[in-house]
């Protein structure tokens, strides 16, 4: 039987391998079509790549990893194979100092992959997740907070029992909803949203959860954030891309905080790593601002290497571009039109 442990956070979501391929900037094969959002490539073509790289990847997985890296006991729940790439999975994890003690290795079942092909500071991803039935004994969760996220195929029994043990009070819930939750309205995400003590989204995400679940709409922050906080989640994070990030506090405070300027490598995984820092914080029970701005320095990092985690700090490195950047701080937003 496996042994309880306590540990300050749990993840519960996806551990897949991302693979990156780096083009190179001035191929005479490959280019971004941006006034048509569209990556083209001349058909039949062999085309150089600069670079490829094999990291691990997954929502929960890069928010484990960045919450075990600031410091924090962080236990992990997901569905791997039992092949060669899952086998990496495994050692990446148990090398980044996750309990990995409720990962299950499904018999003769390959990982998970993410393709993602960077050209000219963005990426484009094609996803794969392998069918898995996250039959997860959730009872040996314990711990103080879950950060629950997105799972792949069968995954509203998980959400179900999640949400169940948070109402009871065993832990309070960080949620995430992933592309499989928000693809359709789900009896399942409503719950975990009404649930949630802290909400994690981006402007989209947000936008599609008030239409979803409160016949609402909007194109302004602020009003997401207020419409989010109203029906009753203490802590609101939204983030926009190149604008920054919101928050909403549970006295009601709205904050805005700029992007840290840096040089763009890749973008994927920022947003895992703003909720990363910005949870790490909120746990040592820093305030909402300081929060944004842990969050803020560790999306920064990750966009400035290769792969979702590569960049994540360390509390020591955290606490270095935190002094280098003490004039970096959020505004506060007095109205609706802020």
């Amino acid at each position: 039987m496996i042994e309880k442990i306590m540990h300050q956070i749990v993840t519960v979501g996806n551990a897949l391998i991302d693979a990156f391929m780096t083009i190179e900037k001035n191929s005479r094969y490959a280019r971004v079509d941006t006034a048509n959002h569209e990556l083209c490539f001349k058909y039949g073509q062999k085309i150089h790549v600069e670079q490829t790289n094999f990291l691990l990847g997954g929502n929960a997985c890069n928010v484990g990893v960045g919450l075990s890296r600031l410091g924090l006991s962080t236990g992990f729940v997901a569905e791997i194979g039992d092949d060669d790439f899952s086998g990496k999975i495994m050692n990446l994890l148990d090398k980044e100092s996750l309990d990995t003690s409720l990962v299950l290795q499904a018999k003769n079942a390959a990982a998970s992959f993410a393709v993602g092909i960077n050209l000219g500071g963005d990426r484009t991803l094609f996803i794969e997740h392998v069918h898995r039935d996250h039959n997860f004994d959730l009872t040996l969760i314990h711990t103080k907070w879950v950060y629950l996220t997105s799972l792949g195929e069968e995954w509203t029994h998980v959400y179900a029992q999640i949400i169940k043990q948070a109402k009871d009070g065993q832990f309070k819930l960080a949620f995430s909803p992933g592309t499989h939750q928000l693809d359709n309205p789900h009896e399942e995400v409503k719950d975990a949203l009404f649930q949630a003590d802290i909400l994690f989204v981006n402007k989209e995400e947000a936008q599609l959860l008030i239409k979803y679940y409160m016949n609402e709409h909007s194109e302004d922050i602020p009003t997401l954030l207020k419409t989010l906080h109203e029906k009753g989640i203490p802590t609101v994070s939204i983030t926009d891309g190149g604008k920054g990030s919101y928050a909403i506090d549970e006295k009601g405070e709205m904050y805005h905080l700029k992007t840290v300027e840096t040089e763009i490598v890749e973008r994927t995984g920022a947003g895992d790593g703003y909720a990363a820092g910005f949870m790490a914080a909120f746990l040592d029970e820093k305030e909402i601002p300081e929060a944004m701005r842990f969050g803020a320095m560790n999306a920064a990092a990750v966009i400035g290497k290769m792969g979702a985690e590569t960049g994540l700090l360390t509390r020591e490195t955290m606490n270095e571009q935190l002094m280098q950047h003490e004039a970096f701080q959020p505004e506060k937003l007095t109205n609706l039109s802020s």
